[in-house]
């Protein structure tokens, strides 16, 4: 459980670790990140600077992203038309880097590290676009062919698992038996 800190949560009281009591509310992750993306939507509709022009701008509609169980940020919830929203590749990138951290648990560091991975990674595309004279992409939607587009030499490795222990072997080093032992305490 994580202490949520959105505008909602931060009037409400829980009770930390050390006994005190903290502002916040204890909450699931995908909780507090249907808070947090609320607070973000609250904030960017209520202080969105004025645009250029004057076509009104297009509206999602709340069902779009949620569904009756809550939050569910699978690859189908996640598909967004750059159509049909005004988000930049900048808050794209942030919220690709929030769901890498809080759904798939990247550490901080690793977080940053991908961060700068992919903004290098932006700044050569914006010089040379993705897409050929006909429109279409060319970075495959299956990961496997796009390691195989990118020339990629994967190189397999054959280990042996022990079933009693899940200790892996090369098969020349692998023992007739496992000499793994259950501890008393176990």
């Amino acid at each position: 459980m994580n202490i949520c800190l959105c505008s909602s949560c931060v009037t409400k009281t829980c009770v930390g670790k050390d006994g005190n009591k903290i502002p916040g509310q204890f909450v699931s992750r995908q909780v507090q990140l249907k808070h947090h993306l609320a607070d973000v939507d609250a904030s960017t509709s209520s202080h969105k600077p004025p645009s250029l022009d004057s076509s009104p701008e297009p509206e999602i509609a709340e069902d779009q992203n949620l569904n009756s169980e809550g939050l569910d940020l699978g690859y189908e919830q996640l598909q967004l038309d750059a159509c049909d929203t005004s988000l930049t590749v900048i808050t794209l990138l942030g919220v690709f880097l929030g769901w890498l951290h809080l759904f798939c648990e990247l550490s901080s560091v690793k977080c940053g590290i991908a961060r700068d991975f992919l903004l290098q990674m932006f700044q050569l595309a914006w010089q040379h676009p993705l897409l050929d004279d006909t429109g279409h992409h060319r970075l495959p939607k299956d990961i496997r062919t796009t390691i195989k587009s990118l020339s990629v030499i994967l190189e397999l490795e054959k280990q042996i698992c022990c079933a009693t222990c899940f200790s892996l072997y090369k098969p020349s080093d692998a023992p007739w038996l496992c000499s793994y032992k259950k501890s008393q305490k176990a």
